[in-house]
């Protein structure tokens, strides 16, 4: 097998095939199943950079814009629309629409972390540029195979630093959008009435749009009262509608820092 600079072949493979899927799925938006490829490739690259590169692209290219719309949907709606209104907004069923969070879900849970080590946009296209070295027996067309696969991110990561050089992948961020996504998730499983994702979370965080923060911007803020009283209902909402789901909705309780002996009381005098 080849090297490309530090950059293995393997590694070279997944983000080829992968990126290769996710432009299938551009195309058709309810095969789940070229989306939930693209992630398991995302999944086998063992360099944590690439890896987290290849995962953001996907995230910010192919997913944001139709999770984007699944949350307006529901804020609009206060609940999980029907396929109808589904279908006229998203392009997709209700159905689909679960399977597509349910791949979101994976792909945020599938970033990796280094204890005390900030992932810093430099890093990041220092592991990505040496692809550009690619050995010429990888493709006849050396430039149309860097422009499907691997242009577009060098180009969004060069954006990025040139807005801000101590930029870094925000694992709050990352976090942040887990969670909502698990919340959205919940919601069409369980299809409960009168909620709006948006009073779940601190309206300072911003969803939907780049992953990277200024170092300096990187805060860990308190609890706020307000917040975590719209969290508490919600999940008492979930679980007064529905009997099922209750690992993931313990989850996602524990995710919002919840008190789980309130939620175990509740469920326990409900059921």
């Amino acid at each position: 097998e080849s090297d490309a600079g530090n950059v293995s072949q393997p590694h070279i493979s997944c983000i080829y095939r992968g990126w290769l899927a996710c432009q299938l799925f551009k195309k058709d938006g309810t095969n789940i199943g070229l989306l939930e490829f693209a992630v398991s490739q995302a999944k086998k690259i063992n360099d944590p950079l690439l890896k987290n590169a290849f995962l953001y692209l996907i995230w910010h290219k192919i997913c944001q814009e139709q999770a984007s719309s699944i949350m307006t949907l529901i804020e609009k709606a206060r609940k999980a629309p029907k396929d109808q209104l589904c279908v006229k907004n998203c392009g997709i069923s209700h159905e689909t629409i679960e399977l597509f969070l349910s791949c979101v879900k994976i792909l945020f849970e599938s970033f990796v972390w280094e204890p005390n080590k900030p992932l810093y946009i430099n890093n990041i296209l220092e592991a990505v540029e040496p692809i550009l070295e690619l050995p010429s027996d990888v493709n006849q067309d050396k430039n149309q195979y860097l422009n499907d696969a691997f242009g577009t991110m060098i180009k969004e990561f060069v954006i990025i630093k040139n807005s801000a050089n101590n930029k870094i992948l925000s694992r709050n961020l990352v976090d942040q959008h887990l969670i909502l996504i698990q919340v959205l998730l919940l919601i069409f499983k369980i299809e409960v009435r009168m909620v709006r994702p948006s009073k779940l979370f601190d309206p300072d965080v911003s969803f939907f749009s780049h992953l990277f923060m200024e170092i300096n911007d990187v805060k860990t803020k308190a609890s706020n009262q307000r917040i975590m009283e719209e969290q508490m209902s919600f999940i008492k909402k979930l679980i007064e509608k529905s009997s099922n789901c209750y690992s993931d909705i313990l989850l996602l309780a524990d995710k919002f820092g919840l008190n789980q002996n309130e939620i175990k009381e509740f469920w326990q005098n409900k059921y």
